[in-house]
């Protein structure tokens, strides 16, 4: 199966050689020190989206180990650090807030390379560490090799890469190459049902052409993530030649797609969902094992925009499909690592029908990258000593009035959770908080059901407390 997709990309097998110096033996328990850098340009998501460009990159926070540095554009961070060292137990990890604005504010690794105060407190934090780094970066896009590169002569050694390779990394984290790959190694049967335009033209053909086989198309970029760059099209107007071609024109143009971007993804939108479970993994160095499932997880969306993702909590799925899932998952996550792909990765699912019993299981996307649901699992698994040991569910909490972190702190109080173990609230990712109003939540409980039921008092208290 490599070898064939060796073959039909052969880029590849020419980047596994080039970037064999800075791939660690042992990528699971990595010795040394990292550098966190949440950039999301390989992402396809609209320049000024602050939810992506600036506002995400606190995330890494959640995977930061002890003695590690995290840079980013997420303003100043006083708090949320006091918060993981002392309330948490976590830590200290150091934080660099890059302000240089030159690079736009979708290139955070070009702009940490135009930053000589940041090059210069690179440079002392590798030093106090014997120069022994790696870049932990969200995903592995070209940008991110580039910067490793470029940190070699900052940090005085050959700085590691706990990421796959750029070519890889794009590939898998295109919906469409996904879409070919679980066709090979699992059967056509467990993809999605679609096809990819390069052009209007096109796709308005295939559009067209759903139409008579679906109620709603999805037209995605193939790149996109978190539903950013989704429109949904009634089967109806897929009829209707010149209005499609009119809705899907203004559309492009909204989402910045040109002929020059990867196509675009035209799929059936399935009606009959039940769940949509992701299973994440932690793929290592070849000469280290077989991939690694951290766990399987129902993810959750806008009940008012179903292709938004807004949580997760560990799935509830029968042993039947979660065992299926995690036996093609295992299967899927093999081809990658022969390929050359390391580090964290999820697979998206749906399991679509009337009923669980007998279902069918679909896989829809591959993540290359952290995300909404490896991001909380980590922070639990390092507060717990295992994610697995703990019932737990993440969501995001929307303030409209905007408070400041430590607002939000003292108005939670002894709901937080501290490291002895009292409490049961614990916040992620506040970089959203003062910018959009939104922070990550995870709640846990004594079994699944109040760990959830718990997110909505959360809600509720805040919404009494802030508005």
């Amino acid at each position: 199966m490599s070898a064939l997709l060796c073959r039909r990309n052969p880029e590849l097998e020419v980047e596994l050689r080039h970037h064999a110096d800075r791939v660690p033996l042992v990528t699971t328990t990595w010795a040394g020190a990292c550098v966190h850098v949440d950039d999301f340009s390989g992402i396809a998501m609209r320049p000024d989206d602050p939810l992506a460009h600036a506002c995400f990159g606190s995330r890494a926070f959640a995977r930061a180990g002890l003695g590690d540095l995290v840079i980013g554009r997420c303003g100043p961070l006083d708090d949320y650090l006091a918060y993981l060292e002392l309330q948490l137990g976590l830590g200290p990890s150091s934080y660099l807030e890059i302000r240089d604005q030159r690079c736009g504010a979708a290139n955070l690794f070009d702009a940490i390379l135009e930053d000589e105060r940041a090059q210069l407190e690179i440079a002392g934090w590798a030093g106090k560490r014997g120069g022994r780094v790696a870049l932990h970066p969200y995903m592995g896009h070209a940008r991110a090799w580039r910067l490793a590169a470029s940190l070699d002569r900052i940090c005085g050694s050959t700085v590691m890469m706990l990421a796959p390779p750029p070519s890889l990394t794009a590939l898998v984290n295109n919906r469409s190459w996904f879409a070919e790959l679980v066709g090979l190694a699992l059967g056509p049967e467990f993809a999605l049902y679609g096809h990819t335009a390069s052009d209007l033209n096109e796709l308005v053909e295939r559009v067209a052409r759903l139409a008579d086989h679906a109620e709603v198309i999805a037209v995605r970029l193939c790149d996109s993530a978190s539903g950013a760059g989704l429109i949904r099209i009634e089967a109806s107007l897929g009829r209707r030649g010149y209005e499609l071609r009119s809705r899907l024109a203004a559309w492009i143009a909204e989402v910045g797609w040109t002929r020059a971007s990867p196509a675009l993804s035209v799929e059936r939108w399935e009606t009959n969902v039940l769940a949509s479970p992701s299973a994440q993994v932690w793929i290592p160095n070849l000469v280290e094992g077989p991939p690694v499932i951290d766990g399987i997880f129902d993810q959750q969306f806008d009940p008012h925009d179903p292709g938004v993702f807004v949580g997760s909590g560990i799935s509830q799925m029968p042993a039947a499909i979660s065992d299926s899932i995690a036996e093609k998952t295992l299967a899927l996550s093999r081809v990658l690592q022969e390929l050359g792909y390391i580090g964290r990765c999820s697979f998206d699912t749906i399991v679509c029908g009337e009923t669980l019993e007998g279902a069918t299981l679909r896989f829809v996307e591959c993540n290359g990258r952290w995300g909404g649901t490896s991001s909380p699992m980590v922070l639990v698994h390092r507060l717990f000593k295992n994610h697995s040991s703990v019932n737990w569910t993440a969501g995001a909490l929307t303030i409209a009035t905007r408070p400041s972190f430590s607002e939000l702190v003292r108005a939670l109080g002894d709901r937080l959770y501290r490291r002895d173990g009292r409490g049961w609230v614990i916040l992620n990712n506040p970089a959203c908080l003062t910018a959009v109003g939104t922070i990550d939540v995870i709640t846990v409980g004594r079994d699944q059901s109040q760990a959830e039921d718990r997110q909505r008092i959360v809600r509720e208290s805040i919404r009494e407390r802030f508005g």
